[in-house]
């Protein structure tokens, strides 16, 4: 099976047995020492990495060509930020929009809405806590830690605020809270992510 990376064939002068050795042989090459090995492909098809302790090729692989994508640490971090990104912008979108439901008086839409505004919001946090725990292990000199836990503290306690008003039925300070607290502070997250905090160089 020809091994391709980013393209170019792979050749090494020392065998593997597993997935693991080849990754690690692909690792020191100067070129691919920094990188990921963010996607894997078996005859142009995407497919998943093979298990680093299995046998290489693995046995259940047919095919006659096996490429691997490999990245550097800031092209997987951008990338996920512009995702980041991209759902900032839903939830944003989203909290003009239940608030206008809650004011108009769809309280059926509003509620349907609000419930995957909140799912959104506690998927972004689990994300952002991953890309700090990223940028952690991978670049040193990270300064933004203190800011970020900032950012999360403050997401938590609008959400508390949110579903107290909920719970309460008060749908004046609901829509108020989604518009004029949340939205904005979205807004704030997504300066914040795609600011020179994150604008790191390798």
């Amino acid at each position: 099976m020809k091994i391709l990376i980013n393209g170019k064939e792979f050749s090494s002068a020392e065998s593997w047995g597993t997935a693991g050795e080849l990754f690690d042989l692909i690792g020191a090459q100067p070129e691919w020492q920094s990188g990921i090995i963010t996607q894997v492909a078996i005859d142009g098809h995407p497919t998943v990495l093979p298990d680093p302790s299995g046998p290489f090729p693995p046995p259940d692989i047919e095919g006659e060509i096996i490429e691997f994508t490999v990245e550097s640490v800031v092209e997987v971090l951008h990338r996920s930020l512009e995702d980041g990104a991209t759902l900032l912008d839903m939830i944003r979108s989203q909290c003009i929009e239940t608030a206008d439901q809650i004011r108009g008086g769809l309280a059926n839409e509003a509620a349907k809405n609000l419930s995957g505004l909140l799912d959104r919001i506690s998927l972004f946090m689990d994300y952002i806590s991953e890309v700090l725990r990223f940028v952690e292990s991978s670049f040193e000199g990270f300064e933004a830690s203190d800011n970020i836990e900032e950012f999360l503290s403050k997401s938590v306690a609008i959400s508390k605020s949110i579903l107290a008003s909920q719970e309460k039925e008060d749908y004046v300070s609901l829509a108020d809270l989604l518009e004029y607290e949340l939205a904005p502070h979205i807004e704030n997250w997504r300066e914040f992510i795609t600011g020179d905090d994150f604008n790191i160089k390798q």
